[in-house]
């Protein structure tokens, strides 16, 4: 969550996604809060990503719905969908104190179980997740789903594997 930020490689700027102004994408907010965290910064392995996309997040304390978002994509075939993803609450800046699932199209991928940010990323660290996705209904669908904690997300990246443009 958080206002719209510029692309540091020129290509589409990352939308902006706040409590009074929620993102196209974001078919249900969840308990529909964001969080200012600047101080955290993002990992070496991130070249060509805005720093600032990690000042803000969106996350989704328990109880009611979960955060779910819905990217139209223009035809059907295989998606790369890129979470950015960092730990800036102090609560939850061990390893195993903020544990949560993302489902891509109605499973939950390997490498999008039981994230630990903490863990992954280091406390104060952005860092990045990927999964491959086959899309055959003309949208992709991303839930985030509650382990321990809340779970959170800086910033989505589609993109689509081919010649296409990112969404």
């Amino acid at each position: 969550g958080g206002e719209q930020v510029a692309a540091s490689d020129g290509g589409i700027a990352w939308s902006a996604d706040t409590t009074t102004s929620n993102s196209p994408y974001l078919v249900d907010p969840g308990s529909n809060h964001t969080a200012l965290f600047p101080a955290i910064e993002p990992g070496a392995e991130l070249t060509g990503v805005p720093g600032q996309i990690f000042d803000t997040e969106r996350w989704d304390e328990a109880g009611g719905s979960s955060m779910q978002w819905a990217f139209d994509v223009a035809q059907a075939g295989l998606y790369e969908v890129r979470l950015y993803l960092g730990n800036g609450f102090e609560g939850t800046s061990n390893p195993g104190e903020r544990v949560f699932d993302v489902a891509v199209e109605g499973a939950v991928p390997t490498s999008f179980d039981d994230l630990d940010l903490s863990q992954q990323f280091g406390h104060l660290v952005g860092g990045v997740v990927s999964s491959t996705v086959n899309v055959t209904d003309g949208t992709l669908n991303l839930e985030f789903i509650h382990g321990v904690q809340n779970p959170l997300v800086n910033g989505i990246e589609i993109v689509q594997l081919g010649d296409e443009p990112t969404v």
